[in-house]
């Protein structure tokens, strides 16, 4: 599961592209902040050690598997070369 900061959100739909790119891998995504998901304290971003625009990809056992502070360039490579690091696999041909 990835889990961003409000201003983070585009990790989300960069998180849901580049695990598209892997075979038979599902990828939830949320973003903290928002009505879906609330953080009335605003206290989700240093409790994950990130910043405004950062997002942490969550294992299923609960562990932080990876963690970006803030937004790069290009969220969807960023996160393409993380899930195959974390799968250690390369992902496949890109799907249309």
């Amino acid at each position: 599961m990835l889990l961003s900061t409000f201003e983070g959100a585009p990790w989300c739909a960069a998180a849901r592209a580049a695990a598209g790119r892997f075979e038979r891998l599902e990828l939830e995504t949320h973003c903290v902040g928002t009505a879906m998901l609330r953080d009335p304290d605003l206290h989700f971003a240093d409790a994950y050690g990130l910043s405004a625009a950062g997002a942490a990809l969550i294992r299923p056992d609960g562990f932080v598997a990876w963690r970006a502070k803030s937004l790069p360039n290009n969220a969807e490579e960023t996160m393409t070369r993380v899930l195959g690091t974390i799968l250690a696999r390369s992902s496949g041909p890109k799907k249309a």
